[in-house]
């Protein structure tokens, strides 16, 4: 889900991409529902753009649609690796990171300069499965469910670098960072608070 002005964004399963106008809290109304192939997980928008995960029953694809008319959300291209199940998305300086929980475990590194046209940059081995993303000046926070938390090294895109991590259990799903304080949060352990300098 993505807010947006008056307008919340939905990745609404079998309904697809549902654009909800909110300006009446009291009264949502639906603006438009955009069928997809599967079924619609999660999304994350930048600006005009967007992308949502659309989930297959042998694949999750990445779907890009120009919603500058929310009424007419217009599809603009997509990114598909078969056996490949995208889940949780995360966006900054025109790079996506979206984790597979599926097949491989990995963080995929894409490049979305051009949404028509989105490239593979890099694909990082957590080592176990992928969950969230946090990205601050040039490190990526990873969060993995048999692994914890690591910080790489993204200065160079195309090859990621492991700088260090956190694992006293495991089962990391979701991460914030704010300045030098990393909120972790472990399904084991709850709400973990770090600190990386």
């Amino acid at each position: 889900m993505d807010v947006a002005g008056d307008l919340v964004f939905l990745g609404g399963a079998s309904r697809g991409l549902e654009i909800v106008d909110v300006s009446d809290p009291t009264n949502p109304v639906m603006v438009s529902s955009t069928s997809l192939s599967g079924l619609g997980i999660t999304l994350e928008l930048v600006d005009d753009v967007c992308y949502i995960t659309d989930h297959d029953s042998s694949y999750t694809s990445i779907e890009a649609y120009d919603v500058s008319n929310p009424v007419s959300p217009q599809y603009l291209g997509g990114y598909l690796v078969y056996n490949v199940d995208f889940f949780n998305l995360h966006i900054s300086d025109n790079v996506l990171y979206a984790s597979d929980h599926g097949s491989s475990g990995d963080v995929f590194i894409l490049d979305i300069e051009n949404p028509s046209a989105i490239e593979k940059l890099a694909q990082f081995d957590t080592g176990g499965t992928a969950y969230g993303t946090y990205v601050q000046d040039s490190i990526a926070y990873f969060t993995d469910y048999d692994k914890g938390l690591l910080l790489v090294d993204i200065s160079d895109l195309n090859n990621p670098v492991l700088i260090e991590s956190h694992d006293d259990g495991g089962a990391g799903q979701g991460v914030f960072v704010v300045g030098e304080f990393i909120y972790f949060a472990n399904r084991n352990d709850g709400l973990e608070i770090l600190r990386y300098s």
